[in-house]
C-alpha cells in the first residue's frame, strides 16, 4: 500500500473573478466576453486543493480576511478535507482577489490584489511550527513575502522535509531561497525572467543557468511541450499528455500539487514528473482554477489511456 504524503502549503489564498473571450484585449481596448464566474484560487490554495484531490494529507498556511469571500474559502477547504487550522483571518484587510481574463484556447492575463497574502509573516510560520515539523513536503510560491518563504523553508528543512519552490509569479528574489529548495519549478516565462533565456528555444541553457544559481534540481514546465528536468543525477525532457486545452490558469498549480503528492509518497522523480504532467493536462482541459483540478482516478486514467495508445 502506498503511503499517504503529509504536505504543507505555505502560500497565497485568493478569490478569483474570471471571464472568457475569443481573444485577450489589447491595451485600451474593450471587448465582449462570456462565461463569467467566481471561485477560490491563488497559487498556494490551488496547489493545496490539487494535492488533496490526489490523496495527500494537506494543510494550508495563509491569511484571509474576515469577509464573505473568506467564509466561502474556508467552507471549500472543509469540503476538500484540507486542514485550515493555520489559515489566519485578519480584521484589517479584505481577502486577496484576482481578475482573470481567459482567451479561447487557454491563454490568460491576470491581475491580482495581494491584500491579506502580503500580511503572511514569520509569526504565522512560528505558529505552524508543529505542523512543519511533521510534514513530508513543503510547497511554497511567490505570492507571499519572500522572507516568510525563507523562514518556512528553513524550519521544514531542519525537520527533514522536501521543499518545492514554485518561483511564480516571477520577481527578484534572494538566491538563498533557490538554494534552500530541493526542487524549483518555473514555467517558461519565469525561467526566462530568472535567466534571460527563452526556455522554449533553449531549455537546456536556461536550466543550466538556474543550476549555477545554486539550485539542486530544476523542473521547467513547458505547457503543451511537457516539462524538462535538470538535476544532480540526470537531464531529461518529459512529454506532455495531449488534451484539448481550454483554460490553463491553474495547470502549473496542478503540476506542483501533483509533484508534491508523488514525492510525499516516496516516488522517484521520473514517476513524479510524469504524474505531474498528467495532472497539469487534466487541469488545462477544464475551466476555472480549482474547479478544473483532477482527482487521482482522472489523472491515472489519462496516463493509462496515453500508455495504451502507444501500444
Amino acid at each position: 500500500m502506498v503511503k499517504r504524503g503529509v504536505i504543507t502549503i505555505v502560500g497565497s489564498i485568493i478569490y478569483d473573478y474570471r471571464i472568457m473571450a475569443d481573444r485577450l484585449p489589447r491595451p485600451g481596448e474593450t471587448i465582449s466576453g462570456y462565461g463569467f464566474g467566481c471561485c477560490s484560487g491563488g497559487k498556494g490554495a490551488n496547489q493545496a486543493v490539487a494535492a488533496a484531490l490526489l490523496g495527500a494529507d494537506v494543510s494550508m498556511v495563509g491569511c484571509i480576511g474576515a469577509d464573505n469571500n473568506g467564509d466561502i474559502i474556508l467552507s471549500e477547504y472543509q469540503k476538500y478535507g484540507i486542514n485550515a487550522e493555520h489559515v489566519t483571518r485578519l480584521l484589517d484587510a479584505s481577502t486577496s482577489t484576482c481578475l482573470i481574463h481567459i482567451e479561447n484556447g487557454g491563454q490568460n492575463a491576470i491581475i491580482f490584489d495581494g491584500a491579506t497574502n502580503n500580511k503572511l509573516s514569520c509569526r504565522h510560520i512560528d505558529e505552524a511550527h508543529g505542523l512543519l515539523s511533521r510534514t513530508n513536503v513543503l510547497l511554497i510560491q511567490n505570492e507571499v513575502p519572500s522572507e516568510t518563504n525563507i523562514y518556512a523553508a528553513k524550519l521544514a528543512k531542519a525537520a527533514g522535509a522536501v521543499v518545492i519552490y514554485n518561483p511564480a509569479p516571477a520577481m527578484e528574489i534572494s538566491d538563498e531561497l533557490f538554494q534552500l529548495a530541493d526542487y524549483v519549478t518555473p514555467n517558461e516565462t519565469e525561467s526566462e525572467f530568472y535567466t534571460g533565456i527563452d526556455a522554449s528555444r533553449d531549455v537546456e541553457g536556461a536550466s543550466e543557468l538556474l543550476i549555477q544559481r545554486g539550485i539542486k534540481n530544476v523542473i521547467i514546465t513547458l505547457g503543451k511541450d511537457g516539462s524538462y528536468y535538470a538535476g544532480v543525477d540526470f537531464r531529461e525532457h518529459f512529454p506532455a499528455y495531449p488534451v484539448n486545452a481550454i483554460d490553463g490558469t491553474a495547470a502549473g498549480d496542478a503540476f506542483n500539487g501533483a509533484l508534491a503528492v508523488m514525492l510525499g509518497e516516496g516516488r522517484n522523480i521520473k514517476e513524479a514528473i510524469r504524474f505531474a504532467n498528467a495532472a497539469g493536462a487534466v487541469c488545462a482541459a477544464g475551466q476555472g482554477a480549482q474547479s478544473s483540478l483532477g482527482d487521482r482516478a482522472t489523472v491515472e486514467l489519462l496516463m493509462k489511456e496515453r500508455s495504451n495508445s502507444r501500444k
